[in-house]
């Protein structure tokens, strides 16, 4: 519940009383010996330093959220986190290492048919080719997000990738 509270906040820009809860959500989780949940909000904490553009601090929260993942084995959570984390290295401009991990994201996204997380990682893909300045590359990625937005009626979603495709057309 504190995790779903937290993420209305944090939707809202209400950074640091969304940061108290997801802390809040950690201490109570590991109470709990719930790591999952553990994982979850530190990758919504780095989500918080994305948004802020603090692209370091958001990686060291994505790592914590990854290294507990693969301690449980969980692929989708670990394609998750790669996502996060391909989105932020693609801010830095760091075009390999993003590549590197969409990939590893989108294989693990269509093996398991995770159609939500697919559309966000077809998003980042496109992100990843703007950066790179290749915008026919970068749309065709773009637009097979948009299809996938269209199917799941994610509005949230689709604003992100819309407004990739309006700057890749800029471009």
């Amino acid at each position: 519940i504190l995790n779903q509270l937290a993420n209305e906040l944090s939707f809202q820009s209400n950074f640091p009383k969304a940061l108290e809860l997801y802390l809040t959500g950690i201490e109570l989780a590991h109470q709990a010996d719930r790591l999952d949940v553990v994982s979850v909000n530190m990758e919504n904490i780095g989500s918080i330093y994305y948004s802020i553009k603090d692209y370091d601090q958001a990686l060291d929260f994505y790592k914590k959220g990854l290294k507990i993942n693969m301690d449980q084995g969980n692929e989708i959570r670990i394609a998750e986190t790669l996502s996060n984390m391909a989105s932020t290295y693609a801010e830095m401009e760091n075009v390999r290492t993003a590549m590197e991990h969409i990939d590893k994201s989108i294989e693990t996204f269509e093996k398991y048919d995770t159609k939500e997380w697919l559309a966000y990682s077809y998003e980042i893909k496109g992100k990843i080719f703007k950066v790179k300045k290749e915008y026919d590359s970068a749309l065709v990625w773009y637009k097979k997000g948009e299809v996938l937005h269209k199917e799941l009626d994610d509005k949230r979603g689709e604003i992100f990738l819309l407004e990739g495709m309006a700057n890749t057309y800029l471009g």
